[in-house]
């Protein structure tokens, strides 16, 4: 800890990063070290996941939230850490709320999706539902709001979006569900627009009626 990241900037693996042609243009090492000077490395943590776009910050507890394994792992970067089984199996992807208040899990070896509630600290997290479908593990999560849950099943080629509806803890309703191309690899959501990223990018138009998902219409493809 205290390890200046300037000098960090400055060498990986022996071989500096400082670009030697004089052009005028800022190289990526010039910029890692500006943005660097004054900051001091406070923490350094090692993953044993294959998770995917698995690390969140939770400005309300003030912690990371990370995997490893089958465990969800609350980091408060002071050498305190919680773990909470995930209840799916070994994470493949994590997804938080746009309200940091829910958590989607997804599972690598299956096809279970888990959604969990962020209490107010010092309170646990608890699973508010099971999400299945997917045959095989789930490739990628995404929220869809604060209420809906997008996943990309990793074998078997499907998009599903769920809506979770916390007033009832344990349900969900209104599944809707798509098939895509191979070599999909990425969720993201904007308002009311999900896109499906990896060999080409397939967006759709979600129609909600009140709360409730209606209908997952296809869009024509990013210019």
């Amino acid at each position: 800890t205290g390890y200046p990241l300037g000098t960090i900037a400055e060498e990986v693996e022996g071989e500096p990063l400082v670009d030697d042609e004089d052009d005028g243009a800022a190289s990526p090492a010039g910029l890692a070290q500006e943005c660097s000077r004054d900051l001091q490395l406070k923490t350094l943590i090692g993953f044993s996941t294959s998770a995917r776009d698995h690390v969140h910050w939770l400005p309300s507890r003030g912690c990371l939230l990370y995997a490893t394994g089958d465990l969800l792992v609350l980091d408060f970067l002071n050498g305190n850490c919680e773990y909470v089984p995930a209840g799916c199996g070994h994470i493949s992807c994590i997804a938080v709320s746009p309200d940091r208040r829910l958590v989607v899990v997804g599972s690598g070896t299956g096809g279970t999706t888990c959604v969990w509630e962020l209490a107010p600290a010092p309170e646990s997290p608890s699973l508010c539902t099971r999400l299945a479908g997917h045959e095989g593990g789930v490739q990628a999560v995404t929220f869809c709001g604060d209420g809906a849950v997008a996943t990309l099943g990793l074998d078997d080629g499907l998009l599903f979006v769920q809506s979770v509806d916390l007033a009832s803890v344990g349900d969900h309703y209104r599944s809707l569900q798509m098939e895509v191309p191979p070599g999909c690899l990425t969720l993201a959501c904007n308002g009311d627009e999900l896109v499906v990223g990896g060999d080409t990018l397939l967006r759709w138009k979600l129609t909600h009626v009140g709360d409730e998902l209606q209908a997952l219409s296809p869009l024509p493809p990013a210019a």
